[in-house]
Order: structure tokens, then sequence, then C-alpha cells
């Protein structure tokens, strides 16, 4: 290696890294639409290394053009090359959204545009609770937007650190600055690699959005940008060899590891080493690696990359939407997702770029007239900016929850929870969710429901703090409500206890109808708590703690009142999860989670004269998000639980333990899914208003098989 005689001061053009968004954008295009390949989760990695290096490169070659670095014309380049495509994608999509969804997805489409045009999409997943790792499909065309965010919000940042540093070290040591800068390089990317270590060990759903878990990314781009003047290999066949290894770095990364686990610390630095290898070594020549770098069609696709990785999304989720998904819609997509990205650029992007009315003036303002004004102007310019990310930041965390979740705003339209009448004979339930499963139309109250669908349309107890605990949250009260006093109507009153996670807390009011005025209910839940649970799970130590707390309470409650009948509901996501973050086998989670119930339930058997469990109904897709003004009503019916699954695994513990202890199982599957499939209405009625919560009428829609049940 060898040190060249003169420096640039210029950025020269490298078609290999042209080439290489080109391959990158590809897989951003297949990772959204078919969840291939395997490492897909993993190409941010990609871009964010090239833009660490591009964007250090530019900065570190005007300060040893110019002497110092124009923040204002900074800032409006980037303004030029981001804003404007942004801007009409987020408008063309909000749109569209309106169009072909009732208002509660719109309207959380519209909430996703302001994080998205504020570039704080990434802390707006992190507040919404966002998987990207195990979600199985994309809902929000805008979640793409994510990334963008990060990118940004490390540019307004960046140019401080490298104009502060160069500016230090050109004063204090010799030299140009680079050297100083190299050091404070080296010393943020330990500090940001220590942050993402803690971040992904200790939230991976959240590292993967959070700025502070992906920043370090960035800087090896940046170090090869202070490096690149100073590598130079003469033997052709090593430059090329550590290029191709650099290119299979990547591409073994992308194919075959596996992001949901340790990423993105520690396997981010697969991605991460294989990309500055090529941004280091390679020079754009004619070796093996450049040419495939820069296969023409790779490189059309990196000049496109921009407009086509933002249009890309909003058209696969939209489009789809519309048309359900098929072979031919899938390649459709794609071939229009390109076609759009291609338009974008040559209607959009590449016009206001080679403007030179907007060159001029972004020259005119890296020099104005009075260089007094610079320093003033670049500090207020830096100033707002800042504070705009800052704001929408924080926002995210403190402002009303109208700003992330549409339920605030849903729910000022009007909230329609009355159920539809209901037979008591059990038959005619069965006709109707038949009769549901095979409809394409959504009957005219269902989709007067589904315009007004939120969390006020769930069970009154899910609503009050007395009623359900938020184990999440410091623990209050845990002495349970009162839902009904009981009237003596026959000369006593019978005393119902409900207790279990928020699934059970759903069944109330269907339980209400079913028992009737004379008993007096008492209610005691805890959100993904129930009255069954195994030491040590779910992994949280706060929400351990606070469920250990909520079970005890739970136990007294039943202990203290001796009622005459106790209905216990759980689901078993909160099975399912901790079973999975422990890494235990289906059928080992389940033997524990049967020995947790004899124990429990062999307590309650002794406390009250009947007990009951209630089979959680089953998980299907959320309507706010399946359903849709232009697709059939089939697009929301579900399968029920397969054998099997950690559903099945969990009920036929809980069964088991019911059977042993002399408490009574109650199959609902039956009540919500007939011939196969499991509908989102029944006889007019929304069932639920998420994936497992049933509304208040959904509940209220089953009280004659409850009455039947407590029998």
């Amino acid at each position: 290696m060898t040190a060249p005689s003169t420096r640039p001061d210029r950025m020269r053009f490298r078609p290999d890294l042209e080439g290489l968004r080109g391959w990158a954008v590809i897989v951003v295009v297949l990772d959204h639409l078919w969840r291939v390949p395997l490492g897909g989760p993993l190409r941010p990695d990609l871009f964010f290394v090239l833009s660490g290096f591009l964007i250090t490169r530019l900065l570190v070659l005007e300060m040893r053009r110019t002497g110092r670095i124009a923040l204002t014309a900074y800032f409006l380049r980037r303004a030029r090359r981001i804003v404007p495509v942004a801007v009409v994608v987020v408008v063309v999509t909000v749109g569209v959204a309106a169009l072909i969804w009732y208002p509660p997805r719109a309207i959380a489409v519209g909430q996703d545009a302001v994080a998205a045009l504020g570039f704080v999409t990434n802390w707006h997943e992190i507040v919404a609770g966002s998987s990207y790792l195990t979600d199985d499909t994309v809902s929000s065309p805008l979640l793409h937007f994510w990334s963008l965010a990060i990118e940004e919000q490390f540019y307004v940042v960046w140019p401080l650190v490298v104009g502060g540093a160069l500016l230090v070290g050109r004063r204090w040591f010799r030299g140009d600055g680079t050297v100083f800068l190299t050091v404070v390089v080296s010393v943020l990317l330990v500090a940001l690699c220590v942050a993402s270590a803690v971040r992904t060990a200790t939230d991976g759903d959240a590292a993967y959005f959070d700025t502070l878990a992906r920043a370090w990314v960035f800087l090896p781009g940046a170090l090869a940008a202070i490096a690149v003047d100073h590598v130079r290999i003469a033997s052709r066949a090593l430059r090329s060899g550590l290029v191709i290894g650099g290119v299979l770095l990547v591409a073994g990364a992308l194919l075959f590891v596996d992001p949901h686990t340790g990423y993105p610390w520690p396997k981010g630095w697969i991605v991460v080493g294989g990309t500055v290898l090529i941004v280091l070594i390679g020079t754009g020549d004619d070796s093996v690696a450049s040419r495939f770098l820069s296969f023409p069609p790779a490189r059309w696709l990196g000049r496109i990359s921009y407009s086509l990785y933002l249009w890309h999304l909003p058209v696969i989720v939209l489009v789809l939407a519309v048309t359900g998904r098929s072979v031919v819609a899938e390649w459709s997509v794609l071939v229009g997702s390109v076609v759009v990205g291609w338009v974008s650029y040559r209607c959009i992007e590449r016009p206001i770029m080679t403007s030179a009315r907007l060159s001029e003036y972004i020259r005119r303002s890296a020099a104005p007239r009075e260089r007094s004004s610079r320093p003033l102007r670049d500090v207020s310019v830096v100033a707002v900016i800042s504070c705009v990310l800052a704001g929408g930041t924080v926002a995210q965390y403190v402002a009303p929850s109208w700003l992330s979740t549409s339920d605030r705003i849903v729910a000022a339209l009007g909230s329609d929870t009355a159920a539809a009448d209901t037979a008591d004979a059990l038959g005619e339930r069965s006709a109707a969710v038949a009769q549901a499963v095979r409809s394409h139309e959504w009957p005219q109250t269902a989709s007067e429901q589904l315009a007004r669908l939120s969390s006020a349309d769930a069970a009154p107890a899910m609503l009050d703090g007395s009623c359900i605990v938020f184990v999440g949250a410091p623990v209050g009260s845990l002495d349970g409500c009162t839902l009904q006093p009981g009237t003596p109507a026959t000369g006593a009153v019978r005393h119902a206890v409900v207790i279990g996670d928020s699934t059970a807390a759903s069944w109330t009011p269907g339980l209400l109808k079913a028992l009737g005025p004379e008993w007096r209910v008492t209610v005691l839940t805890a959100t993904g708590c129930s009255a069954v649970g195994v030491d040590g799970w779910p992994q949280s130590q706060q929400w351990r703690t606070g469920c250990d707390r909520a079970r005890a309470a739970m136990l007294r409650l039943v202990d203290r009142t001796r009622p005459d009948v106790v209905v216990l509901g759980a689901a078993s996501g909160p099975f399912a999860d901790a079973a999975e973050h422990d890494a235990t086998p289906l059928p080992e989670a389940g033997e524990a989670w049967r020995a947790s119930a004899d124990r429990v339930l062999a307590r309650f058997v002794a406390a009250a004269d009947d007990v009951v469990v209630l089979q959680a109904p089953p998980s299907l897709p959320d309507p706010r998000a399946c359903a849709s003004r232009v697709r059939s009503a089939t697009d929301c019916v579900g399968p029920p639980p397969s054998a099997g699954s950690s559903a099945w695994v969990a009920d036929a513990a809980l069964q088991d333990a019911a059977e042993t202890t002399g408490a009574r199982f109650v199959r609902t599957t039956e009540w919500f899914c007939a011939d196969g499939g499991c509908p989102a209405q029944v006889g007019g009625v929304v069932q639920r208003f998420d994936t497992v919560h049933l509304t208040e009428g959904g509940s209220q829609s089953v009280a004659p098989e409850l009455r039947a049940a407590l029998r």
C-alpha cells in the first residue's frame, strides 16, 4: 500500500458504488414483497455505510477546498435531494389510503405521514411497538421512511462533528485535521457500538429502529472516506480479490444470515465489513469485481434507487390491498414499482437535481455577500432543523395519543358497540358464523362499525383501570372492580369473579348479559398476564414483577370472596412470547404451563363452587387492517388454531389441567369459526377491534353461548 502524492479536492464518480446501490435496492423490494432473501432486513446497513462514506467525503473535500463547511448550502442540497420526492410519495399515499381503507387505517396512515415528513418515523414505530423482524407482512405503506429518518437525523449532526473536528485538528495539531477527525470518529464508533450492543440485547425490535443503535453503521463508511486518500494497492489481483471478498460478505449476509437475533449488533458487522471493503478498495477499473458491481442494469437501478425506494412500498401495500395476493399481482407490483420509480426520477428527482436556478441559489447561499452573516445564518438553520427533529421525536413519546394512535380520532367520530339481536338457540349462531365465512359483502351494520372501529369499542372493563391492571407500568390498585352489584330478585345474590388477562376483560359484556342482574360480578384482570403463569415468564423484569403481584392478587380475591363461580380467561400470546424468548420447545413449555394451571386451578376449585376456564377467542387478522372498501369481506376471514401451534398447545394444557382439578374448560372456537374459517363479523356485528380482543358488541353477541356454558 502506498499513499498518493496528491490529494483530490473533488468527489470522483464511482460507477461501482452506483451499481452497488442498484443491487441493494432490489433486495429491499424483494424483502418487502416476498420477505426474501433471509437476510433482507440487513440491507439498510449497506445504505448507511455508503451514506457515511459519501457525506463524510463531501464534507472533508469541501473543508479542504474552501476552508469551511457552508451549512446552509449543505442543508439546501440535502433538501433538494430528499424532500420533493418524499412529499409527493407521502401525499399520494395518504390520498389513496383514504380511498381504499376505512377511517381507522386511513387515519393511521395519515399519522405515519406526519412522522415521515418530520423524519421521525423510526421513533414513531418504536412507540407503536412495531416489530420489523417478526411481522410477516408490512402493513404501513410508509414504514420504510424509518431508514430515511435515521439518515436525516445523522445528516443534521454529522457536519457539525466533521467540521468541528477538522477545525480543532488544524488549530491544535499539524496537517489538515483528518488525523484528529479519525480519532474522534473512532471514539464515537466504540461508544455507539456499546450502545447498540446494549439496545440489541434488551429490545431487539426497538433496536432495529433506534438511531443510537444504528448510528455506528455510518462510521466505518466515514472512516473509509478519510482513509481512501491514503490507500492504494498496486496489485490488481489483490485489489480485485479484496473487492470480491467484500461482495461475497455482503451477498452471504443477505442470503444466509438470520437477523432475528443479534441484530443490529453484532451481525450488522458482516454487511458493514463487506461494504467498507468495496468502498475503500474498489477503484472502478476493469476488474471482475468492478464489472459485476457496474453491471449496466444495476447502475440504472442505482441511479433511480432513491425514487424507487420511496415508491416501492406504497405501491406494494396499496396495490395488493386492492388486488389481493397472486402470482400475477405480485410480479405486476414488482415491475410497476420499478416503472413508477423511473417516472419519479425522470419527472421529479432529476429536473430538480439538475435545475440551474436552484444550483445557482445554493451556490450563492454558500458565499453570501456579507461574510459576517455566515455564522449566524448557519447556526440559525441548524437550530431550526434540530428543533424540528427533536420536537418530532419527543412528540412521539409525550404528545397526546392522537399523534401516535388513531383510536382517539376514530373514537371522536362516534362508536357503535351495540350487538345485533341474538337468538338463544346455539344453532343459529353456528349458522350465522358459517354464512359470514362465505359472505363476500360487508353487512351494512358491520361496514358502519368498521368506519369507527377503535379501542373505544372495547369492553368497558378493558378501559377501566380498576378492572384491568397495566402491568407494564407501575401497578396501582389490585382490588378489582364490581361491574354490577347484583339485584336480590330471588332472595339471594350470587357472586361471580372474572380473572385473567385482557381477553378475560373482553368477555365481561357477554358475561353480564348471560348471568343476569341478580349476579354480582367482580373483575380483576391484567394486561398480558393471566392467573396462570410460569416463574420467569415473560422476559421483562418490570412486567414479571407486575405479573407476579397481579396473580397473587387474583388468588387472594378468590380466597377472600369464596364466589359461586370463577371465570378464568387467558390468551396464548404471553405463553407463546415467553416460550419463544426463552427458546423453550413448545411441548416443554406446554408442560410448564400445565403445571402452573394445575396449581392455580386447584386453589380456585377449593375456594369456589364452580370454576370455568374460557378458551380465548382465536387470534385473527385485525379488522382495522384487513377490512377495505374495495376488497371482499373474506379477506378478514382467518383460520382457527391449528394442531401443534402455540395456541393449541396452551389450550390443551389448560384443558388437561381443568379435567385433572375438577374445573371446566369451555371451548369457544366454534362460537367464532365454522367450515375452517373465522370471520371478522357475525350477524352484522364486528367481533374484534384488534387481533384477539372482543368488541363490546361482539362479546354480547355470544351471551347465549356463555349462558349455556355457565349453567
